[in-house]
């Protein structure tokens, strides 16, 4: 068995089955496992780190990213009950009159470390922190520079799945950010394509400190990886990290479509066919056919439609992200 680190960042695009992974290690009594994403790793930084802002306007971003954010989505999931969250919040404001509000790192600390106090983890002896983000694998440099005996795991997934995963939710949560099917499919194909470059530089890099693991692999055989995750940890497999939880108590997951997802499930494995249109797939089997056959995610479409859908997607995508007519500054001869 490995030995444990003092830190496990889990990261991967959003719909890779981070939040899976973060739920079946919550109820591990060798973990310290922060309950939801941090937030923090893209909402506050760079921009308030970096920023020309007052102390003043970095806390009001931190109450608000942090813990007007956990106030809503746990009183959404009907888990308010489950921390004193404002008893955390306090606890926080305390810490950070010590801290630099322009230091990323101290700012983790200090919210993980505010989350361990009110939530009385016993802390007899040092426990790793298991902190996830979608963000992490392209901030690992950073971290592991701070964090030094720290860990990764980076959660990938068949692209065409984690469209369609976000896809679903369009109507239910994007619509409401002005997302629709193109820009998510934009936003995919450069954020998802950069965290998926990075699982493998990341893992030449830092090596037996970096674990890269398929969604798929962790749905379908589900007590082997998470054998082979706790080896990489240094912790003890146990029958716990079989089911979800949150705090300790059963979750339903976070799926758009309501699916009860309180024990693992391979319900929406290999269905984009049914969820996507054909040209969709084509376009990212267009932008991802390497990364895809590096993570033995087979293509179905030929190279000739792979390359059409990709240059009718590019009429919409140059004409709204770069393209300006500058033309109609022209005068009439």
């Amino acid at each position: 068995m490995n030995q444990k680190p003092s830190h496990i960042f889990i990261g991967g695009h959003r719909k890779c089955g981070t939040t899976l992974l973060l739920s079946l290690l919550d109820n591990h009594p060798e973990l310290i496992t922060y309950p939801m994403d941090v937030h923090i790793l893209y909402a506050f930084h760079p921009t308030y780190t970096e920023g020309n802002f007052k102390d003043e306007e970095r806390l009001q971003r931190l109450d608000r990213v942090i813990f007007g954010n956990m106030r809503k989505i746990w009183s959404e999931r009907g888990w308010s009950g489950r921390l004193n969250i404002q008893a955390m919040r306090d606890t926080f404001f305390k810490k950070i009159q010590k801290i630099n509000l322009s230091n990323i790192s101290e700012v983790l600390q200090a919210q993980v470390e505010s989350f361990r106090i009110v939530a009385q983890v016993d802390q007899e002896e040092p426990k790793p922190i298991v902190i996830k983000e979608t963000s992490i694998e392209i901030y690992a440099n950073y971290l592991i520079e701070t964090f030094p005996n720290s860990k990764f795991i980076h959660l990938v997934r068949d692209p065409r799945d984690n469209y369609a995963a976000l896809k679903s939710g369009i109507e239910s949560r994007y619509k409401s950010f002005n997302d629709d099917a193109n820009t998510i499919l934009m936003s995919m194909i450069n954020r998802c394509g950069l965290g998926m470059q990075m699982a493998h530089i990341n893992k030449r890099r830092f090596k037996d400190k970096y674990l890269i693991i398929r969604h798929e692999d962790v749905v379908t055989d589900t007590k082997f990886q998470m054998n082979l995750i706790s080896n990489f940890i240094g912790v003890q497999f146990e029958e716990t990290m079989l089911h979800p939880s949150v705090m300790g108590l059963h979750t339903s997951g976070n799926n758009f479509n309501k699916i009860d997802m309180s024990e693992v499930k391979t319900v929406n494995i290999n269905r984009w066919r049914e969820r996507i249109t054909k040209q969709e797939a084509q376009v990212i089997e267009f932008y991802f056919k390497e990364t895809m056959n590096e993570f033995e995610y087979a293509t179905y479409f030929s190279e000739q439609d792979q390359a059409d859908a990709a240059t009718e997607f590019y009429k919409w995508s140059n004409y709204n992200y770069f393209y300006y007519d500058h033309f109609n500054d022209l005068q009439e001869i």
